[in-house]
């Protein structure tokens, strides 16, 4: 199953369950159907971003949505926009 690392949701289990229930109600809008990926609401970039590099770390297969807060452009710009976020959040 495919899990998908979701920036956002808060801390509570509450706002974490009500950014599950949207995603599932977007899949179903889109009228997607078998197999969904597994939404995680990960709160803050960083957890969302350590959660995504933990699964793939296990074999998992996984997908990392995070705001980009600007403009992503070029073939590898994707993956530097993700390093560079992740080293200011660290800092």
């Amino acid at each position: 199953m495919i899990q998908l690392f979701v920036e956002g949701g808060g801390d509570t289990r509450e706002l974490q369950r009500r950014v599950r229930e949207a995603f599932h109600k977007l899949f179903e809008s889109a009228r997607l159907t078998g197999r969904l990926p597994r939404v995680i609401a990960a709160g803050g970039r960083t957890n969302a971003i350590r959660g995504f590099m933990h699964a793939i770390d296990q074999g998992f297969e996984a997908v990392l949505l995070v705001d980009s807060e600007g403009p992503v452009e070029g073939d590898n710009a994707a993956a530097a926009t993700l390093q560079e976020r992740m080293a200011v959040s660290e800092a």
